[in-house]
């Protein structure tokens, strides 16, 4: 079996330790590297929470991590403590077993030398049309390996990554989705970057929702330390979800778009020409989709693929095989 080679670019909350879970969980996938960046969370910890995952999942080579861009391209930093806790990963750091210790310590490993989008350039230029670069937060050090070296950034085989709302509200703005509205300058300038681009937005990550009782079912079958590890960081998440937005379950966002990854089929894709409102004082952040069908003038070229339908149980029970096992 050929693995796709994989970078994971991420600001390590819960789905994306969920994303990161199944990503490194999956044979078909070689992880090379997980670079960070400030979104759910401060950078620093985003590090953090992606190095106690890796050391969590017991890997016999974790993947190298590299600590990215710590604030979006012109905005302040807008976080979501709310939603992923204080430590980002849901309140785990806080939990104590039966004599008393943590269950989830500060990691032992330790996150690479090297620092911002120079990680993600350098094995863009290694491995060119072979890599595939995964983001599950803000766009900020993709935009800005682009600004950096953009020839070796235009060799990449695609941009796989969460974020935008096409057809549905925003979940931070009626109009804007977290990752966009975090840093729209930076998403902006990956869409115009003319890379071979797959969007996963709201339109299907909210229609994707692991219930708690599909959860406890599937870690009831086979129970072990990584049915724990993923019980515990959904406890958290799926009451905020609960209580703040009216879901019975977790939000699969960043795991989907792993997901899309491993299996494209399992979403429909149409090829779109998607802008992002940087400036509006009511809409910035908010994905523009050109969804007319009979457009005054020239109708831009579309400049991503986004999936706008999902088959939400099929990928349920491949996160649930691959993540409670």
């Amino acid at each position: 079996m050929t693995r796709r080679r994989v970078l994971l670019d991420c600001d390590t909350g819960v789905d994306d330790a969920l994303a990161l879970i199944l990503a490194l969980r999956s044979p078909e996938l070689d992880v090379l590297g997980v670079t960070t960046v400030s979104g759910n969370c401060h950078v620093d910890l985003a590090t953090r929470n992606t190095l106690l995952v890796l050391e969590q999942l017991r890997l016999p080579q974790p993947p190298p991590v590299a600590r990215g861009c710590d604030r979006p391209l012109h905005l302040p930093l807008q976080t979501a403590t709310d939603v992923h806790g204080r430590d980002g990963l849901g309140g785990i750091t806080a939990l104590t077993g039966a004599d008393g210790r943590r269950r989830y310590p500060e990691p032992a490993l330790t996150p690479t030398g090297a620092t911002g989008p120079e990680p993600m350039v350098d094995l863009a230029r290694a491995h060119g049309q072979s890599l595939t670069l995964l983001c599950t937060g803000p766009l900020t050090n993709l935009a800005t390996a682009l600004a950096l070296d953009r020839r070796a950034m235009a060799g990449v085989e695609r941009v796989v990554f969460m974020g935008g709302a096409i057809r549905v509200p925003g979940n931070v703005t009626p109009v804007a989705e977290f990752n966009i509205a975090v840093d729209p300058h930076a998403a902006q300038a990956v869409l115009d970057s003319g890379l071979p681009l797959v969007m996963v937005p709201l339109d299907v990550t909210t229609r994707t929702v692991l219930t708690e009782a599909a959860l406890q079912a599937a870690a009831a079958r086979r129970f072990g330390w990584l049915s724990r590890l993923v019980l515990d960081l959904t406890a958290g998440y799926m009451a905020f979800h609960r209580e703040a937005v009216g879901v019975a379950g977790a939000l699969m966002h960043d795991p989907l778009t792993v997901g899309e990854l491993l299996a494209p089929s399992l979403t429909h894709k149409t090829p779109l020409s998607v802008g992002v409102e940087c400036e509006g004082a009511l809409t910035r952040g908010m994905t523009v989709a050109d969804l007319r069908s009979r457009p005054t003038g020239r109708r831009p070229a579309p400049n991503v693929e986004v999936a706008m339908e999902v088959e939400a149980p099929r990928f349920l029970d491949l996160f649930l095989e691959r993540a409670t096992g």
